[in-house]
């Protein structure tokens, strides 16, 4: 795909699903309950938008991504999501792997999100909770390496019990 920077594909009806690389340019404009499934690969400066459904499945790498898809955003069990570089998303959920690295990943919207599965960080990396509305249920099986990393409440609310704030 050559030139496609420039480029938007809005998806109005059906499905789409391609490895990440090719997800590397352009705008994709989902509508209503419409899914874009993303195996594995590197999702690099491309946006994601509208209100459908982004299914991360694989080995996938977020690298100056732009995800504002107010839908659900998903990383399913058997899955990894990992943040290449500082990233945002309207919301998710996770029952896979998501590994920050020394990034941050910046949760917005008023769609409730979940963390579950295993989340790892290393020194500086780490989840900013920004809005009013966003709630983040915080309850991950597995925590590693999580003691370097921060969560950040900047407004919204977080819930989660005791022991999963032991990090």
């Amino acid at each position: 795909q050559t030139g496609f920077s420039a480029g938007t594909v809005t998806l109005t009806d059906g499905s789409i699903t391609g490895t990440a690389d090719k997800f590397s340019e352009g705008t994709f404009s989902l509508a209503g309950s419409k899914k874009l499934t993303m195996g594995a690969g590197t999702f690099g400066g491309a946006a994601i938008d509208g209100a459908g459904l982004v299914d991360f499945n694989g080995a996938i790498t977020l690298s100056g991504s732009t995800i504002t898809n107010t839908g659900v955003n998903t990383i399913t069990a058997s899955n990894t999501l990992t943040l290449g570089g500082a990233a945002t998303l309207t919301n998710i959920t996770n029952s896979g792997t998501l590994a920050l690295a020394g990034n941050v990943l910046t949760i917005n919207g008023a769609t409730a999100s979940s963390i579950g599965g295993t989340i790892t960080a290393a020194a500086n990396g780490g989840i900013t909770v920004n809005g009013a509305s966003t709630a983040l249920t915080w309850d991950p099986s597995v925590q590693t390496g999580f003691s370097a990393g921060t969560v950040t409440l900047t407004d919204g609310s977080i819930t989660g019990t005791a022991d999963k704030f032991s990090e």
